[in-house]
């Protein structure tokens, strides 16, 4: 079949992609509890939002675009658990095993899913670390590890350390043999040692660890320590400032819980430490001049938690933020608000019936240079209401003269004719009748498609489309029998479809008559929406999706509300 539009056959791809439908089987529901955790994660939804809400009361983007890592999921969890703050944790999944690089990812994986390993992990696990055995007593790095100096290189050190950390975290038995007799004939050259400097001391805290995990002598290393750590307390603080620090002072902390010994440096250095390396959005930087990691947020929390008090409410905001779905941690890089993010979480608070006028206005008042947005246009109209009605109106004449051609464009004219309503604003007959010959020529040429998996995949903009005709009050017989007939098959697939269905039936209920449309409350429906919400506080597109935004989180609400409304109004 040949079509002639080719901006069409790229939307049709664009959508499929997007919308593509779920073939699993509703089995036997329970609708009482399927209700019950759409209603639960609406409540969650609240309390999730306000984790990504900045001090100009913008928001910013769900972490779930951004893959996540094991470095910051595992170090994340350490600090979540340092605190005691409840949180998700990850459940595993051999797919993990697609990040893995180097055998500190197999530690991570271990430590992170350490509660939720089944036997078929565990022996993946055992296989991969053992694939990094070298016969003269060590471990590698990585299969691409090629250095030839065994005992000069702390790389082994390192890996060899891990590997024996992750065979007694997963309870594996293990021949050390080969590994102690190593470990002895590595020169660490303690006993020659008159100043150590601060990386000797790394090495040497790595190999008396090894030591204890092979239950060899560790009284000698232990004397050592104890003559040097004060030389170490000092170098350590020269390099106050420095990215060097954080992992310096890492290594004294847990040299200071080897000695048996609390940290018992003066309550004003730490917290000086702390103004230091704090940042203004929540948790530590990697310095005094660098945006923040896990690893440092982690390492602060420890220094202070037990030594000055501390208020961790807007660390633990930051490190929750950077939480995906599947309940893996992203590295922490969102801060800045984006006019999308703030809109769809506005519109979902006032879905959840959460006074925001307060928030709004101020969000209005600080980022005015978003004013050239629909979206900015549009708050702004629910708050200070600043926006002039002749500017509202030279974009009204702008998009009357453009063709439309995407699920875009026919949004944009929705946001334009709900802020019109909004504000009382008419729109002069010739811009009406251009936006309807617009909307009506897409409309035909959506629904001349023969083909059901194009149609399929076009539902949601004919929805969009539909809707922002009627929205213009253009009485047209031939649009109304149209719109009759496709709310007659409500889908039940994903929730992109689903809102722009229930858009169009809010709509068509005030524009035309549907009264023999009813809006089902269907089990489908309950079903896909359970099926759609997260243990975290959110909505995905659809079923088994990772991918949430703030707009799935919103139609997410949007359908539950009218779901909840319609079904209260048939109840009468």
């Amino acid at each position: 079949m040949k079509i002639k539009n080719a901006k069409l056959i790229i939307l049709v791809l664009i959508l499929q992609f997007i919308i593509s439908s779920c073939s699993k089987p509703i089995e036997q529901i329970d609708i009482d509890k399927s209700i019950d955790n759409i209603f639960r994660t609406k409540e969650l939804i609240c309390d999730r939002l306000y984790l990504f809400e900045n001090d100009d009361y913008s928001y910013s983007y769900l972490p779930d675009e951004v893959p996540g890592d094991l470095y910051s999921t595992y170090y994340s969890l350490m600090y979540l658990e340092l605190i005691n703050e409840e949180h998700v944790t990850p459940l595993y999944s051999k797919a993990v095993f697609d990040s893995v690089r180097t055998i500190q990812d197999i530690f991570y994986i271990t430590e992170i899913f350490k509660n939720t390993l089944d036997d078929l992990a565990i022996n993946h696990i055992y296989e991969n670390v053992n694939n990094l055995y070298n016969p003269d007593g060590y471990f590698i790095i990585d299969t691409n590890y090629k250095t030839l100096d065994i005992h000069g290189d702390d790389n082994l050190l390192f890996s060899t350390w891990t590997a024996c950390k992750i065979f007694q975290s997963i309870n594996r038995d293990y021949d050390y043999s080969s590994i102690r007799n190593w470990l002895e004939s590595y020169d660490i050259d303690i006993k020659n040692k008159v100043n150590p400097d601060m990386d000797y001391f790394d090495l040497v805290l790595m190999y008396y660890e090894l030591c204890l995990l092979l239950d060899l002598d560790t009284s000698e290393i232990i004397r050592f320590i104890e003559l040097n750590i004060a030389k170490y307390e000092t170098q350590l603080m020269q390099e106050l400032g420095s990215i060097e620090f954080v992992f310096h002072l890492s290594t004294y902390m847990t040299l200071i819980e080897h000695l048996g010994k609390s940290i018992d440096t003066n309550k004003f250095i730490i917290s000086e430490i702390v103004k230091m390396y704090k940042i203004e959005s929540g948790g530590f930087s990697i310095s005094s001049r660098e945006s923040t990691n896990p690893l440092p947020v982690y390492i602060f929390s420890k220094l202070i938690y037990n030594s000055i008090d501390y208020d961790f409410s807007n660390c633990t905001k930051y490190v929750l933020r950077h939480q995906r779905n599947d309940a893996m941690f992203i590295p922490y890089v969102i801060s800045e608000g984006d006019i999308e993010s703030t809109y769809y979480a506005y519109l979902t608070l006032i879905q959840l019936g959460i006074n925001i006028d307060s928030e709004l206005s101020q969000y209005c008042e600080k980022n005015k240079n978003e004013r050239n947005s629909l979206q900015y246009i549009y708050l702004d109209s629910l708050s200070t209401k600043e926006i002039a009605d002749e500017y509202i109106m030279d974009i009204v004449t702008d998009l009357s003269t453009k063709k439309i051609s995407s699920i875009n464009d026919i949004n944009r004219i929705l946001l334009l004719l709900q802020i019109l309503e909004d504000k009382n604003i008419v729109i002069p007959d010739d811009l009406t009748n251009r936006l309807c010959d617009s909307l009506l020529k897409y409309i035909t040429e959506v629904s001349a498609q023969k083909d059901k998996q194009i149609r399929s995949a076009l539902k949601a903009t004919e929805y969009a489309a539909l809707s922002a005709y009627l929205m213009l009050n253009n009485q047209n017989k031939s649009i109304n029998k149209l719109v009759q007939e496709i709310l007659s098959n409500m889908p039940k697939d994903n929730l992109f479809s689903v809102y722009y269905y229930v858009r169009l039936h809010n709509i068509a209920s005030d524009k035309i008559n549907i009264a023999n449309i009813p809006f089902s409350f269907s089990n489908e429906l309950i079903y896909m929406l359970d099926n759609c919400a997260s243990d975290l506080g959110n909505f995905s597109f659809e079923y088994d999706d990772i991918s949430i935004s703030m707009v799935s989180n919103y139609y997410g609400v949007y359908i539950s509300n009218y779901l909840y409304l319609e079904d209260e109004e048939k109840s009468k």
